[in-house]
């Protein structure tokens, strides 16, 4: 069935074939993928550059112009014999968003406030640096932590639900309420705190994420402005960082399904999706993202697909890509706006400028941006607040050759233990990335540049 779609070459053989090519609409030369394996056969094909998508029957119908039956025949498909209208309109599932759900009890706020409190404390405290630390290779620095009320909790509880005010019947199975350890994502709608979701640390869990039981299943959305872009993401830090870096001034309204089968509710489609001048979707680049892309843009007229310049799976791991994180996703969202005509800027780069343009250098230093530690540094002695910023700045030359992040820097530590074999005793080590000064290549907030560990005796 590949045949269907011309110019395209096959890219991959699992889960039959992968194709990639010139867009049919807009051209280029590898933005069009097709799956024509996907969906009982149906196929599935998608841009990365307009945001077209739709199955073969889409395609046949829409590019080529035939009625159903005649696009049937040609793609070797039965026809539902139920089928009544002939245009492709009827391809797409129309979707009405409903109420808003419910908001907890006042009981269930009141135990997620005190457990909040809780770990909002813990992960400001000298304990968890290493939580902190991951936090900023995400972009979420100490003000973004204040500003949303990040948490961390450092041990799995369970509580009975009747003490967070969920009952149920007496002939029904109770589960307890869970807090797994991890770091703790506050959603406050209207002052009120509405869910809480937990990042496990453990890299193997199952269930990366999860959602405390009795929280609203509302869609995460910081509303700066509803008459300014939106745009779409799956997580909720993504969400986080690209207000905390691309929103100063403001210039979208990040907003954060949390899965990709999540709908908008009729509030959140009245009050910001409809009047949004732009909506740019940047969901997940897995086969569910693809899927969820598709509603929104079919879905939204003022929708479209919004590329990460380095083909990055989300907006995090392209925050975590870039030497200058801060400045290449403010250039990447500022560029989409240009755009689609949605600011006042004269600068005329927009988004394929910025594809086109391979000026990064990755930073590499030790340690995985997914994995937050679960062993916590030598000195727990103190529970009192570390008010160091951990947060990216701009990667720059120094402009003298002082070390600015020498023995004055406040994430600068001795190696402990001297019994541990993997570490070498009294060795200079940087808390941001818990590894040696001497094996980085460069300094994870740009303070100094590759080479110079080595001029100054590291």
């Amino acid at each position: 069935m590949s045949d269907l779609i011309p110019n395209l070459k096959k890219t991959a053989n699992t889960k039959g074939g992968e194709y990639k090519g010139p867009c049919p609409w807009c051209g280029g030369t590898d933005r069009f993928t097709y799956n024509p394996a996907m969906y009982d056969g149906h196929g599935f094909y998608i841009c990365r550059s307009c945001g077209e998508s739709g199955n073969t029957m889409t395609y046949l119908m829409q590019f080529e112009e035939l009625n159903y039956h005649e696009a049937c025949a040609k793609a070797n498909i039965k026809p539902d014999v139920n089928y009544k209208c002939q245009t492709v309109e009827a391809l797409y599932q129309t979707f009405s968003p409903g109420e808003p759900p419910p908001n907890p009890s006042s009981q269930w706020q009141q135990r997620a406030e005190q457990f909040l409190f809780s770990a909002y404390k813990q992960l400001c405290s000298a304990k968890c640096r290493h939580q902190r630390a991951f936090l900023a290779r995400r972009g979420i620095g100490q003000a973004a932590i204040m500003k949303y009320r990040i948490g961390y909790n450092p041990a799995s509880m369970s509580f009975d639900p009747s003490s967070w005010g969920i009952y149920t019947a007496p002939d029904e199975s109770s589960k307890p309420i869970w807090l797994p350890e991890g770091i703790v994502i506050p959603y406050y709608h209207d002052s009120q705190l509405i869910r809480l979701r937990i990042r496990q640390s453990d890299p193997a869990a199952n269930n990366r994420y999860v959602v405390v039981r009795g929280s609203s299943s509302r869609i995460y959305a910081i509303i700066n402005d509803p008459s300014l872009p939106a745009i779409i993401v799956e997580s909720e830090l993504d969400a986080i960082m690209l207000d905390a870096v691309a929103n100063n001034p403001p210039k979208i309204n990040p907003i954060a399904i949390g899965s990709a089968q999540a709908k908008p509710d009729l509030e959140l489609h009245q009050s910001t999706l409809e009047p949004a001048p732009k909506i740019f979707v940047c969901l997940d680049a897995d086969d569910a993202g693809k899927v969820a892309s598709k509603f929104w843009i079919n879905q939204y007229k003022n929708a479209a697909l919004l590329r990460l310049p380095d083909n990055s799976k989300d907006p995090g791991e392209y925050f975590t890509n870039n030497a200058s994180p801060d400045d290449a996703v403010d250039s990447w969202i500022a560029a989409a706006c240009r755009q689609y005509g949605v600011t006042d800027k004269k600068d005329s780069m927009t988004v394929d400028d910025l594809i086109k343009i391979d000026s990064r250098a990755p930073l590499d230093v030790p340690g995985s941006v997914d994995d937050v530690p679960n062993d916590q540094p030598e000195d727990q002695s103190s529970d009192q607040p570390d008010t160091t910023t951990f947060s990216y700045t701009k990667y720059q030359k120094p402009e003298d050759q002082t070390c600015l992040h020498g023995e004055r820097c406040i994430h600068f530590e001795r190696s402990p233990d001297p019994d541990v074999p993997e570490l070498i005793p009294n060795r200079k080590m940087c808390m941001l990335v818990d590894c040696s000064v001497f094996q980085l290549e460069r300094c994870p907030q740009g303070k100094w540049e590759p080479g110079f560990a080595e001029h100054m005796g590291f």
